[in-house]
């Protein structure tokens, strides 16, 4: 069956609705090379600002000249291309003006899947990001904001920008969010969208949103008494360890947080491991 234009723009239109109602995540992050997408398979290189160090200034009549900043490219591969295929017939698509019509509702459930899919990409990032705040298997903002101060006290410390911070909570965070006495104080918190929509949107510096599609991390197997297996060199991306609990398949996950004692820095495991007959743990 073959759809004119103005059919496909008008089926588009609900689709797309639906997409910018339920993409929660991606609003949240940079688009700004969006304009450099081109199909499956290319890539986009994204330039990274160097850092620029100070220098004496030595007074003369000739310019002393200046380093190349050391600026660098992070290369995202457009990898993550979906479609949510049904089929619909003639008699279907004389219902595309008349809301609540199945024909609808169906463009608005397959753009609906397309946007979940869309979102937990970018939600699974959070397995690169070693920083973490609060506890584990504890929903935050039971009773206080401690776990969002925590949070912010990370991004300051590694020079993160302020301002245009977004908040994405899972929805049982938001509840509690939602019964703290600071936000339901209309006259300190300055709105009333708390008591009167159930709502926080904008509070102690940041955009907040709740979205269902939030991941829940799931450990590895642990086990044993790890430790670094030798000098580990400067900036190594591939750590060496032993004394794990042998030939135990994930014993460490991606997204896994571990410490070096002696380090302040926390490092996070960017792929499965598997420890080996003799406790050493591999990728």
């Amino acid at each position: 069956m073959a759809l004119d234009d103005k059919t496909f723009t008008r089926m588009a239109a609900v689709i797309v609705q639906s997409a910018r109602q339920n993409c929660v995540t991606p609003r949240c992050i940079n688009r700004d090379f969006a304009a450099s997408l081109s199909q499956k398979g290319k890539s986009v290189d994204v330039q990274i600002a160097g850092q620029v160090p100070t220098r004496d200034v030595t007074p003369g009549p000739v310019s002393p000249g200046a380093p190349e900043p050391a600026a660098s490219f992070v290369n995202v591969p457009l990898s993550f291309w979906k479609e949510a295929p049904f089929k619909i017939s003639d008699l279907d698509l004389g219902g595309l003006d008349t809301p609540g019509s199945y024909i609808n509702t169906q463009l608005t459930e397959a753009g609906r899947s397309i946007s979940n899919d869309v979102d937990g990409s970018v939600l699974d990032l959070y397995k690169k990001t070693p920083f973490y705040a609060g506890t584990a298997g504890t929903t935050p903002f039971s009773t206080s904001t401690v776990e969002l101060q925590t949070a912010e006290g990370y991004l300051i410390q590694n020079l993160a920008e302020p301002g245009n911070r977004k908040l994405i909570l899972d929805p049982f965070a938001h509840v509690n969010a939602l019964g703290l006495p600071g936000f339901q104080n209309a006259q300190a918190f300055g709105s009333t969208d708390v008591i009167r929509e159930g709502r926080i949107s904008r509070a102690l510096g940041y955009d907040w949103a709740f979205n269902q599609n939030m991941k829940q991390h799931t450990r590895g197997v642990l086990g044993g008494v790890p430790l670094t297996n030798g000098v580990q060199p400067i900036a190594t991306t591939l750590l060496a360890t032993d004394g794990w609990t042998a030939s135990i398949a994930g014993i460490l996950k991606a997204g896994d947080i571990i410490k070096i004692a002696g380090d302040s820095n926390p490092y996070v495991v960017t792929a499965d491991c598997t420890s080996t007959a003799g406790g050493d743990d591999v990728g």
